[in-house]
């Protein structure tokens, strides 16, 4: 026995004194859930500092084996900041099930991080599309230590933003494409997108993008309408019950945005000030679309609006009027491509914002690349039929639009899928 803690503090103690630059960090920290799991996490905080506010990211893609750049400002800030791989994922024990798995562990991490000698139980989470997707699920928790969040192009509603369309459509190469990135067999090639995408019958299709059986996948499968079990595990169906602080931030041409902004909606009907931003971005805000510059207003310093936002609601409770607190306005900012310039608003949907009807025309001669298809706001008479063949093995490439996750994927391979057109 006294080896075994003769072994941990050597541990501890290198882990700690390598820190650069007065920080101090525990890596590979295991954090007990209540089914007897242990989920691997990092911790970063300022040397000798007691008692801290703190910034929990929960990720499914790695936590990485030292702190990163895009996380040391909040320690340096004054923030302890735990990054914690999720269930069945990478250091983490368990099965990764990602449709009931974060509510139990997000309960089970609040309480960890509350009961440390180092915390003050006051915690704030951050991160985008899965690290933003697991904060909506501690929202609903109504965790007395949580007290704000910042999700990052993350959507809210797991059939309507991941597996299918508003129209019911799957979402089948995003899905697909997203599972050959993160879930095929340890040492497998990455197949190609054809091989994958073209694969009949469907329910193959995850064997073809990972070389397994993907339980989440065929769980969707079995759903493909927005029944009870999708509702049972949607966060926007369930928007009410937060009482969070939330600050969301979105892209025009995210796959999620249209969730984003439904969530700002229903919740700025509360009475907590929430906050929503979007950008001309797509799922990563990095990218930059080939041949297009939206102006330098484009690049916004996101950073210090969550240093703010954190330091408002986390760092200690807040003491000015809760309405009127710089961070707090606007309640929504918004990017207006073609001005390139952002617009503060006080809602969404705009009070002001008229709908408009358009209308398809043509003169039977639509279905080509120089047809004469045309839109108008007046309801056509009686004219021709415009008709086209639908070959799923041959389909129409997608060339623009809100998706997820990669913005030039779509093209690039319907484009290859579809020889010869031009």
């Amino acid at each position: 026995m006294r080896l075994l803690k003769l072994k941990a503090w050597i541990f501890c103690a290198v882990c700690w004194a390598g820190a650069p630059d007065r920080i101090q960090q525990e890596l590979h920290v295991r954090i007990p859930m209540r089914d007897g799991v242990h989920l691997s996490a990092n911790i970063f905080k300022p040397a000798g500092a007691v008692r801290l506010p703190t910034l929990l990211v929960r990720t499914p893609y790695g936590k990485g084996a030292g702190l990163t750049a895009t996380y040391r400002p909040f320690v340096e800030r004054g923030y302890a900041v735990v990054i914690q791989d999720v269930r069945g994922r990478h250091a983490s024990e368990g099965v990764f099930e990602p449709f009931r798995q974060e509510t139990n562990d997000n309960e089970d991490t609040l309480n960890w991080i509350a009961r440390q000698n180092w915390s003050n139980q006051r915690i704030g989470m951050l991160g985008g599309s899965y690290l933003g997707i697991v904060q909506w699920k501690a929202a609903l928790l109504d965790s007395p230590y949580l007290k704000a969040i910042f999700p990052v192009v993350s959507g809210c509603d797991d059939y309507l933003d991941r597996f299918y369309s508003y129209g019911g459509a799957l979402k089948l190469g995003q899905r697909l494409e997203w599972m050959s990135q993160n879930l095929r067999n340890p040492g497998s090639p990455k197949p190609e997108f054809q091989r994958f995408i073209l694969q009949l019958p469907v329910r193959l299709a995850d064997r073809a993008a990972t070389g397994q059986t993907i339980d989440f996948f065929q769980k969707a499968l079995d759903h493909p309408a927005y029944d009870s079990f999708w509702k049972s595990l949607s966060t926007r169906e369930q928007l009410g019950r937060i009482r969070v602080p939330v600050f969301s931030l979105g892209g025009w041409y995210d796959n999620f945005v249209e969730s984003d902004l439904e969530a700002f909606r229903i919740l700025r009907g509360s009475s907590r000030p929430h906050r929503i931003m979007i950008g001309p971005w797509p799922h990563s805000m990095s990218y930059e679309f080939p041949g297009v510059e939206f102006g330098p207003q484009a690049r916004f310093p996101i950073r210090k609006l969550q240093l703010d936002w954190f330091d408002y609601w986390v760092k200690s409770p807040p003491r000015s009027d809760k309405t009127s607190a710089p961070i707090l306005q606007p309640p929504a900012r918004i990017f207006v491509m073609g001005a390139n310039r952002w617009r503060d608003e006080q809602e969404w949907p705009l009070a002001r914002a008229r709908l408009s009807s358009f209308y398809l025309s043509s003169r039977g001669r639509a279905n080509s690349l120089d047809g004469d298809g045309l839109l108008h706001r007046r309801r056509p008479g009686n004219q021709p039929v415009d008709q086209f063949v639908y070959d799923p093995r041959n389909p129409v490439p997608t060339a623009g639009g809100p998706v997820c996750c990669s913005p030039g994927m779509y093209r690039a391979h319907n484009i290859q899928m579809v020889p010869g057109t031009s």
